[in-house]
Order: C-alpha cells, then sequence, then structure tokens
C-alpha cells in the first residue's frame, strides 16, 4: 500500500472515530507556554563527573568563588516583553500567573506553592518596575563588556523554600519566613537556551545585590544573596590534576580503537578518576564541619566557580545524602516501581505493544504524515493528535472495543491501587519504630503523595469509563511531559 493510500485511510479513521467522541475542553493547558523560551540555569556538574576539558577549565586559574550548595529547588525570574513578572521551575516554562504553578502543587510536593506565591511577592514589591529601571542601568555596560549578538535582558537565578525543608535538610523557620530565596546567578538572556553567564561578573554581583535589598522582607519572605564558605581548594591537587593532565590529556581524548590506544585511555581515565576522587575527599572533609547559614547543622554541599572562566562544579557527599534519600523516599520509591510495572502491563495487555507506544520516533513521522496529508501546519486540538497515534497502534495490532478495554484497565488499575495502599499501610507501620523512623515533613510528604497518587488513578479509571475511552488511555501511556511537547509542537 502506497503511503499516500495509508495516510488517506489513517485520515478518514481519524475523522470518523472524533466524530464518536464528545469533544470537552483538553486537559492539557495549551496556553500555558505561550511565552518564549528563556535562559536556562547553567547544569552543574559534580566535580568528579567532569570532563577532562571541563576539568580544565575549572582549574585554570585559582581565582574561585566558593558558596553554599542549598537543599531548595531552582528558581528563576525576569519580565516578559510585554512587561509582565515571570517564574520559572528548572524544567518547566515561564509563567506570569500564580494560578499556572499553583494548580500542579497537588500534583507534587509544596514548591509550586512557593513558586506562585513568589510571583505575588515580587509584583507586590514592583518587581517589574524595579527590572525595567535596572536594565536601563546596566544595558549600555553590557553590550559595550558582553557583546551580545542579541540582548533580551537579563533573568534573576536562586533556590526558592516555601517552607524550612524542601528535601533532605531542615532549615531554621524564621531564617525562611513566609518564603525564601537564595540569589545565586544572572544571566543575560541574548536568545539562546544557553544565555551569557554572569553570575561572577562585577555586573551580576551588583544585580544580585540591587534584588536583594529591594525584594528581603517583601510580604514577610526572606531574599539571601549566595553565601560564600570558608573551603579552601588544595593546591597540591589542583597541580597534580592540571600535570597530569596536560601530560595524558591526548590518550584520555583519543578516539583510536587499536588494543593500545583504548588501553592508555582507560589507564589514564583511572588514574585521573582517582587523583580526582581523593580532590574531592579532601574537601568533603571540610565540608563536615560546616554549617548552613540558614541554620541547618551541615550543608548540602559547596559550589564552586572559577571567577575568569564561569567553569562551575558542585562538591556534594553523595552517599551521605543518597542514604538519607533512599530512607525519606522509601514508600514513594517504591510507589515508582508499582507504577513502572502498571505502565508495562499496560502497554503489554492494553495496547499490545504497538510500536507507536515503544518506538518514540514513530510519534513524529505519523503526526508529521497525517498533516502533511490533511495539508495543514497544525492539529485543531490534542483530541485530535490523540486520536491519530490511536488509530496506529489499531491499524498494526487488534484492540479491543472501548467497553472491553475498560474492563483490563479496571483491573490493572484496581491492582495497582491496592499496591499503593499496602505502601502506606508499610510507611505507618515503620513511622512507629525508632529503627526506621523518618522525619515528620518526609513521612507527611510521602503519604500525601501516595494518597494523591491513588485520587489520580481513581480519576483517570472515570476517565476511562466515560465517553473518550482510548484518548484518555493514549494520554495516560505517553505521560504528562511528552503531552506537553507534543502540544508545543503539534497544536494550534
Amino acid at each position: 500500500m502506497s503511503k499516500r493510500k495509508g495516510n488517506e485511510r489513517l485520515s478518514e479513521k481519524v475523522d470518523s472515530f472524533l466524530s464518536k467522541i464528545q469533544f470537552s475542553q483538553v486537559s492539557f493547558d495549551t496556553k500555558i507556554s505561550m511565552l518564549n523560551e528563556v535562559a536556562k540555569m547553567t547544569s552543574i556538574p559534580h566535580v568528579n563527573q567532569m570532563t577532562a576539558d571541563n576539568l580544565m577549565q575549572l582549574l585554570a586559574t585559582s581565582n574561585f568563588e566558593k558558596t553554599e550548595k542549598m537543599d531548595g529547588a531552582n528558581w528563576s525570574a525576569g519580565v516578559t516583553k510585554n512587561g509582565k513578572t515571570y517564574t520559572k521551575t528548572k524544567r518547566g516554562k515561564p509563567e506570569t500567573n500564580p494560578a499556572a504553578h499553583f494548580k500542579l502543587r497537588d500534583l507534587n510536593w509544596g514548591v509550586y506553592d512557593a513558586f506562585g506565591r513568589s510571583i505575588q511577592m515580587l509584583n507586590k514589591g514592583g518587581f517589574p518596575a524595579w527590572y525595567k529601571k535596572i536594565e536601563k542601568e546596566y544595558r549600555g555596560r553590557i553590550m559595550r563588556e558582553l557583546k551580545p549578538k542579541e540582548y533580551n535582558g537579563f533573568g534573576i537565578f536562586g533556590e526558592i523554600f516555601g517552607s524550612n525543608q524542601s528535601n533532605a535538610l531542615a532549615y531554621d523557620s524564621d531564617a525562611v519566613g513566609n518564603g525564601a530565596l537564595v540569589v545565586f546567578g544572572v544571566k543575560v538572556d541574548d536568545g539562546t537556551p544557553k544565555g551569557i553567564e554572569i553570575s561572577t561578573n562585577k555586573i551580576g554581583y551588583e544585580i544580585m545585590d540591587k534584588f536583594v535589598r529591594k525584594f528581603d522582607r517583601v510580604m514577610g519572605w526572606r531574599v539571601y544573596n549566595k553565601k560564600p564558605v570558608g573551603l579552601k581548594v588544595n593546591k597540591t591537587y589542583v597541580t597534580a590534576i592540571k600535570r597530569f593532565l596536560k601530560k595524558y590529556l591526548p590518550d584520555i581524548k583519543n578516539r583510536k580503537r587499536d588494543p593500545d590506544s583504548l588501553l592508555r585511555k582507560v589507564k589514564a581515565k583511572q588514574e585521573l578518576e582517582r587523583i580526582v576522587t581523593n580532590f574531592k575527599k579532601d574537601m568533603l572533609r571540610q565540608i563536615d564541619t560546616l554549617r548552613s547559614f540558614m541554620g541547618d547543622t551541615e550543608i548540602e554541599g559547596v559550589i564552586i566557580r572559577n571567577k575568569d572562566n564561569g567553569a562551575i562544579a558542585k562538591i556534594v557527599d553523595v552517599e551521605k545524602f543518597t542514604a538519607l534519600n533512599i530512607k525519606n523516599w522509601a514508600g514513594r520509591s517504591a510507589m515508582v516501581d508499582e507504577k513502572k510495572q502498571l505502565y508495562k502491563d499496560m502497554i503489554e495487555k492494553v495496547v499490545n505493544s504497538a510500536d507507536i507506544f515503544v518506538i518514540q520516533s514513530k510519534i513524529q513521522q505519523k503526526l508529521g504524515d497525517y498533516l502533511e496529508f490533511k495539508g495543514k501546519d497544525k492539529f485543531d486540538s490534542l483530541d485530535e493528535l490523540l486520536a491519530v497515534i490511536y488509530e496506529d497502534a489499531a491499524d498494526e495490532v487488534k484492540l479491543k472495543s472501548a467497553k472491553a478495554i475498560q474492563k483490563d484497565v479496571a483491573r490493572l488499575i484496581n491492582v495497582y491501587i491496592k499496591s499503593v495502599r499496602k505502601i502506606i499501610k508499610e510507611t505507618e507501620d515503620k513511622q512507629k519504630d525508632e529503627s526506621t523512623k523518618i522525619d515528620e515533613f518526609n513521612f507527611n510528604l510521602t503519604m500525601n503523595e501516595l494518597k494523591r497518587d491513588i485520587e489520580f488513578m481513581q480519576g483517570f479509571l472515570d476517565k476511562v469509563k466515560g465517553s473518550k475511552t482510548w484518548t484518555s488511555i493514549v494520554e495516560f501511556l505517553l505521560g504528562p511531559k511528552a503531552i506537553e511537547d507534543l502540544v508545543k509542537n503539534y497544536v494550534k
């Protein structure tokens, strides 16, 4: 069968399928991503996981900034072209409406509430007017000193806290207030996702300092500058690493596949790992004696930046915090394992392992083919898009009727809910034993997460039993992140 005839058949099936389902407002808010992309946070690698080139850049000079790594959530803020305050999570989109964050707070821990309230705090403090003033004040210097190809203002970066404990560490409640921000960076928006880092530049320091002085105490929030720590970077290790790289970098970067080249490469990388691990251990011994400026008896780690070139790394006792998080997240991890099994069973038993749910590239191919045949650039709705995916699966494998599949999905979901209820009981029992008890914050977080998941699954089951059985199943199997990407790229 020709590609055109296949597309024609798929189009007819989709049109027929769409005519049978009731169209209500799609579950994904297509207006959530109306803003353009903004500069994202610079990724911070662990020092012992850096590439040889990045390690050389970090240690190129000894002009280091060493600051406390905070145990919160990555936050950034700026002003849109139409003058509205936005805040952004690490991987999310810029949001100007607090309600966009608030609607997510029940799907995850309370940090979304803090993101929404931070917009309210910034607006109360006159952030757009302040931003406009600062942007005008520094525009000339930025253009002269940084020479960006494009200039769209700047973004402020920091860690946000909605309460005294976001993850493993518990900070002092007074230090957090109604919410807290620890500002650690500024980026010039030059039209690229990477942006231009000026977090150790004099301009960046000045902007951060003015931001802190302007917004600290607004609506009871505490706003801090990043805090330097007394960590010494041992010159002996730095010299040893630099000497080793100078001698063996060609071996490490060699792409030849002959036995001798591969052996030299492996040996060089192993020796470099040994030296860097000792370097890290020396710094971890110092970190063990440090206390957080926000009140905890310990700190999560240290961020090291080379002030001359902006290279950055983090020093964290991964084993220590992994062990703590495993204990704190035991119930939630068990739920994730059960959910993985549920998805596996849904793929195998509900959609019969259809390729379009297993081979990601096939989704883009089928959507593109359908749009090309229809002669349009975008789908009119998410339902239309989901119908294309469903019909492709139905063409490839035999799928049951909506009525028959409702029973199969109900059985799988009910088994899953039963397993989560068992996890809830086990978590409650462990909390009664001092040897397995976790802190109250993480216990409540775990219990809320487990109970919310049951509510979500029950809601999903209700949708499956309704008039949009298959589109609900397709949306569930793709997951929220994939749906967000598909809406952004394919839906009007």
